[in-house]
């Protein structure tokens, strides 16, 4: 599976690559129906503060399944994405089936595939979030 390994070479080249807090997690597409992921990465904070920026560290051969109506943030490329799964947010390639595969092969475009089989998009809402809510009551 070459596209896995390509995926996880153009993170490792990132290990040191330095997020916001704010943009580490996203979401703005919905999966539309149950598949496997390998999960490429993760991320992890730098500091001990909750506004401290994150890094993204790579590990590879760990698989993970994903359910329908899950929300992610799909990255620029389209077959990879970020997640909230095992407590922290991870960073996912898309695992095609032996009949996806054969597609691609056919040269259907894998970013295409993707997008076209696996996820809804949706415009994320933005907000004051639930703990703005309750510290406005609270204020009353």
């Amino acid at each position: 599976m070459g596209f896995i390994r390509d995926a996880f070479e153009s993170i490792s080249g990132a290990v040191r690559s330095v997020f916001d807090t704010r943009s580490v997690l996203r979401p703005n597409a919905r999966t539309a129906r149950a598949f496997e992921g390998r999960v490429i990465g993760h991320f992890r904070r730098t500091g001990p503060n909750a506004w401290d920026k994150y890094e993204l560290i790579p590990h590879e051969d760990d698989s993970i399944d994903i359910f329908p109506s899950t929300e992610i943030q799909v990255e620029p490329d389209r077959s990879r994405f970020r997640i909230r799964a095992r407590g922290q947010v991870l960073m996912v390639q898309w695992v095609p089936t032996a009949e996806e595969q054969e597609q691609i092969s056919g040269g259907v475009d894998i970013h295409m595939l993707f997008s076209e089989t696996c996820i809804h998009g949706f415009e994320s809402t933005g907000g004051i979030g639930a703990a703005a809510v309750i510290a406005r009551t609270l204020r009353r």
